[in-house]
């Protein structure tokens, strides 16, 4: 935490996985999925992306089966597809809904899952306005904490880079 507190997220990320691996040894598989979280959160601040969808992924499908932990999944499963947008890899992240959808329910017409849809469909059309639109729509309700701006400024980053690819 004195790591994270220092903005040092690369050493914080490993100590979280360790101490993660620590409480998975010994059966406490909530301070488990807590560090992998921070974990997941500081590989996509990090850029590596494949690694945060594989935890945030793997945490939702383990959360879904867990009557404490199945209201997390919706959280768990947007930051995947945020982070599989950031990694501008828009058939993955249509890959993804889906696989949530089939994993999850309930996930189906929840405003996580709307914001996701919304966010692939800007993406795709290469629609900035489109994209801030429904973040603002998102935000007025349950505000972005500093990791979903950061992964979504990310986003439309890229969306203005292609919009400007495609008027070049």
């Amino acid at each position: 935490e004195m790591l994270e507190a220092d903005m040092n997220v690369e050493a914080a990320a490993e100590c979280f996985q360790r101490a993660a691996d620590y409480y998975e040894g010994e059966g406490s598989t909530s301070a488990a999925s807590q560090c992998l979280v921070k974990v997941a959160n500081f590989m996509a601040l990090m850029n590596k992306f494949d690694r945060a969808i594989e935890i945030f992924e793997r945490l939702g499908s383990d959360s879904v089966n867990d009557n404490l932990r199945k209201w997390g999944a919706k959280e768990l499963f947007l930051k995947a597809g945020l982070c599989h947008l950031a990694n501008d890899d828009i058939v993955s992240a249509k890959r993804g809904l889906t696989r949530y959808l089939d994993l999850d329910p309930t996930f189906d017409r929840t405003r996580e899952q709307k914001l996701l849809e919304d966010c692939i469909a800007a993406v795709e059309e290469f629609d900035a306005e489109k994209f801030t639109a429904a973040c603002q729509e998102f935000d007025q309700i349950s505000r972005f904490d500093s990791w979903k701006t950061t992964i979504l400024l990310k986003i439309k980053n890229s969306i203005k880079e292609g919009e400007d690819a495609s008027l070049a």
